[in-house]
């Protein structure tokens, strides 16, 4: 169970809650992408200071020491003040999207991390969430908002966000969450472009939708909206990583929302110029994605993504947002890999 209910607990919707009324303000759960958040001076130096804090650890968790590895995640609170360039950063972006939300400060803040990786590498579909409360009580605690700042492009592989919403238990994951996939939406990157979106919602980015190359790495800023509860495994930034990144104010810009495009997908839209006779019953790729379910850890668990091949994924404008949809005979669905969905 989780500890301390006067504070927050699990909503129907998993994200999470405490001491809101009727009257209160909601953050904005809707995909959004602005352009031109970061000033284009700032970019590189900030790239860097991506590099600098992109690091593996090994942990444990914190109440019965579960031995894990992952990226270094970090913590900023609502009322704290910035050491560095990219927590004054994530800190703006926790105040932009929490604007008017009433919350305790003292449990709130940014989570936030970097990643920097090849371009022909996955960003694997996944649910952002408190991963030590799911790894200790089998709880899916989600952030309100999830966010990515990109700090490099043009080209690459977009972020696509799903209408796929976790459940509130691990383990009723696969059953809740299966079935057919309708719609998504897709952000392509494009250095000093901001994406927003439902921190309950499935996303990734596949390498195998990119519409090209990237010269170099794959820079991006994620930034997890936190009210009233602070996930574990994230800690203030540590003093010896704190010392490698600069220190220079980034003022940020929200003066440019880009409004979405819609697009919709046919039965016979692909990639490579083939019929779905030519190359598989409905010119597909598919995804594996693991740690969900009550056999989460057992070989061949886990859930199957399955997605429409189409060059229209790679037809966005950099750094836009592209919200799709297809009708039923467009193969795209969530499955658990011991399940038929007809």
């Amino acid at each position: 169970m989780v500890r301390d209910p006067s504070i927050v607990s699990p909503s129907l919707t998993g994200s999470t809650t405490g001491g809101a009324s009727p009257r209160d303000v909601a953050p904005d759960y809707s995909t959004r992408v602005w352009r031109s958040v970061l000033p284009a001076a700032a970019i590189p130096r900030l790239a860097e200071d991506c590099a600098s804090a992109y690091l593996k650890v090994k942990t444990t968790t914190r109440n019965r020491g579960i031995e894990y590895e992952t990226n270094a995640t970090y913590w900023i609170g609502a009322s704290c003040a910035p050491r560095t360039a990219l927590e004054a950063v994530a800190l703006d972006i926790f105040r932009h999207h929490s604007r008017g939300v009433r919350f305790d400060a003292s449990s709130s803040g940014a989570e936030w991390w970097t990643q920097v990786v090849d371009e022909e590498l996955d960003i694997p579909f996944h649910w952002d969430r408190d991963y030590e409360l799911q790894k200790e009580e089998g709880v899916c605690l989600h952030p309100h908002v999830a966010s990515v700042t990109y700090l490099t492009g043009l080209g690459g592989a977009p972020t696509l966000v799903l209408p796929v919403a976790s459940p509130v238990l691990a383990a009723d994951l696969p059953a809740a969450c299966a079935g057919r996939v309708r719609s998504a939406s897709a952000c392509h990157p494009a250095a000093g472009f901001h994406l927003s979106f439902d921190g309950r919602l499935l996303h990734g980015a596949p390498a195998a939708l990119s519409g090209g190359r990237l010269e170099g790495k794959r820079v991006t800023l994620l930034v997890n909206v936190w009210l009233n509860w602070k996930p574990g495994g994230a800690d203030p930034l540590h003093e010896e990583v704190a010392r490698t990144l600069s220190a220079a104010s980034v003022p940020l810009s929200w003066r440019h929302p880009c409004e979405p495009s819609a697009r919709r997908l046919g039965k016979r839209a692909r990639g490579d110029g083939r019929t779905p006779s030519e190359g598989g019953e409905g010119g597909a790729h598919e995804w594996t994605l693991r740690g969900y379910g009550r056999d989460a850890e057992s070989e061949g668990a886990g859930m199957a993504l399955t997605l429409p091949v189409s060059e229209h994924w790679t037809r966005g404008e950099a750094g836009g947002l592209v919200s799709f949809s297809w009708g039923g005979g467009v193969k795209a669905v969530l499955a658990s890999r011991n399940m038929c969905i007809a």
